[in-house]
């Protein structure tokens, strides 16, 4: 069994009995044969014992612990998204914090006090740093930092958590504790030393900074992850609302924690952006990953040409040391292709020929200006070596050449990619018998450029799917007019260059 099923488990049966004791301490309930309780849920009768303070705080804290531990498990099954796992220490944290305040005000004892106060701590400490970690990992996803890069914070949590068990040596952390008797229920008044007020503003700038990462991507992502952000920041701006309240004696009931009460909203809110707006199945994806993994190259510039963003694959292509252009102005950063990337005002496309590398090289080139307010900002450039696509479709042409001497010029040739669909190459024939030039077919597929009937589409798909040839297979095409035209084809396939391409051959039908 899991690690942490187990622990759950550990969790759950521990709820039980704490509840278990607790009853039998309501005025000499007796519970055996009378009521069922099973992982933290209570059959209606029990609603009784609700009167009793006690006994309402016990089932608040633990219907909060039953949560989260529920929350914990989801987040394990998905702990394969980056910040799942932090996510579910974070709930494990809660589920410790909330069943450790339920055992504390079982007793009445000082020393019973005081050790599961201590207890908390192990959670108290650590969840200001677990959730700025899933901040952060949410919303930069794989450039987020390694959490090796980010073990010093660390630090303080670890030396609170020695100084809370080691405070009756120091009393850096509580001055002075005293239990004060509130109906029924014990609870624990502190004076906070210095050292818990050195926590307390680590703790709150943990929080506050893991609040701005989920601002920030609240502000700038699409509606379905600012949702999450938004139920997020609610989360934990209920949870901040309720230790402050505490820490700071704002709640009428000072002496009452009311922080591991809070837990069950604030899981309510993380429940829904889990389940209704699947927040660890839909996360954001930073658009700099997006582009660094693009085969394209990418260049941006702003309006005085300083260098604002490459991407890995324009480094590549034109020998740039990665991470040292941007902030530079271009013709420093790259002196031989200044004359290349000037600004436009519209968007355009060209071929360009280049030296690389002492060998020369064919560049598609898309320009695009960058926009701010409808003024130009500067401009991003999108290139794309295409020397192979050109060689192979020059290729093609030669090795075509016979079959179309050899052949009456009635017949119609095409030559596809077998992968994209894109056409590499027609004859004079085509564009005699369609009316599309080879411009406005070369490099787009058929479908784009309104050359299929559908039914024709579909089924010739279906039977190059099935035989992965076709022979004499009568089709109805469109013109470039719309005209209907009637065909008898046949397709086969050649390689070229580790390059699959399908050769098209039809007669029409008079």
């Amino acid at each position: 069994m899991n690690v942490l099923y187990v622990l759950f488990l550990f969790l759950n049966m521990t709820s039980i009995l704490i509840l278990w004791e607790a009853c039998h301490r309501c005025n000499g309930f007796d519970l055996r044969g009378e009521y069922l309780i099973g992982l933290g849920i209570l059959v209606p009768e029990l609603a009784t014992l609700l009167y009793n303070s006690a006994m309402l705080i016990l089932v608040m804290l633990l219907a909060s612990a039953l949560f989260t531990g529920v929350m914990a498990l989801f987040c394990y099954r998905r702990r394969q998204v980056i910040g799942a796992s932090t996510l579910m220490w974070i709930m494990i944290a809660l589920t410790w914090w909330s069943l450790a305040y339920a055992m504390q005000i079982l007793r009445s004892s000082l020393a019973w006090h005081t050790v599961w106060a201590s207890v908390q701590y192990l959670s108290i400490a650590t969840l200001p740093v677990l959730w700025l970690l899933f901040a952060i990992q949410y919303s930069r996803q794989e450039s987020a930092p390694s959490l090796r890069n980010l073990v010093w914070l660390w630090i303080l949590p670890v030396i609170t958590i020695v100084m809370t068990w080691t405070n009756a040596w120091h009393g850096q952390v509580w001055s002075r504790l005293e239990v004060l008797p509130w109906k029924d229920v014990s609870l624990l008044k502190m004076e906070y030393g210095l050292y818990f007020w050195i926590h307390a503003v680590y703790s709150y700038g943990c929080f506050f900074a893991g609040l701005l990462f989920f601002v920030y991507q609240a502000m700038r992502s699409d509606q379905a992850y600012r949702t999450q952000a938004n139920l997020m920041l609610l989360a934990a701006a209920i949870l901040m609302m309720g230790n402050i309240l505490y820490v700071f004696h704002l709640f009428p009931l000072p002496e009452l924690d009311i922080t591991p009460l809070s837990f069950s909203i604030s899981s309510g809110l993380l429940a829904l952006a889990l389940f209704r707006y699947q927040m660890l199945d839909l996360m954001p994806i930073a658009g700099e990953i997006i582009l660094n993994s693009m085969g394209d190259g990418i260049l941006v510039i702003d309006a005085h040409s300083r260098v604002l963003y490459v991407n890995a694959a324009f480094e590549l292509l034109t020998g740039l040391a990665p991470g040292v252009a941007v902030g530079q102005e271009l013709q420093r950063a790259l002196p031989d292709w200044s004359d290349i990337f000037q600004h436009c005002e519209q968007k355009k496309t060209a071929e360009i020929e280049v030296e690389i590398g002492g060998v020369k090289r064919v560049l598609e080139l898309l320009v695009s200006p960058l926009l701010r307010q409808n003024v130009s900002a500067g401009c991003i450039f999108l290139v794309r070596d295409i020397t192979e696509r050109l060689d192979l479709e020059k290729r093609l042409r030669l090795s075509m050449e016979v079959g179309k001497k050899a052949l009456d010029e009635s017949y119609i040739f095409l030559a596809l990619d077998a992968k994209s669909g894109q056409v590499l190459d027609v004859n004079n024939q085509f564009v005699m018998e369609t009316g599309f030039s080879r411009e406005q077919v070369l490099g787009h597929t058929l479908l784009q450029v309104g050359f299929w009937e559908v039914s024709t589409r579909a089924d010739l798909a279906r039977r190059l799917r099935e035989q992965g040839q076709a022979r004499d297979v009568p089709i109805t095409t469109l013109s470039r007019a719309g005209k209907p035209q009637h065909w008898r084809l046949s397709v086969g396939a050649v390689q070229l260059a580790e390059r699959e391409i399908q050769v098209w051959v039809a007669k029409p039908i008079r």
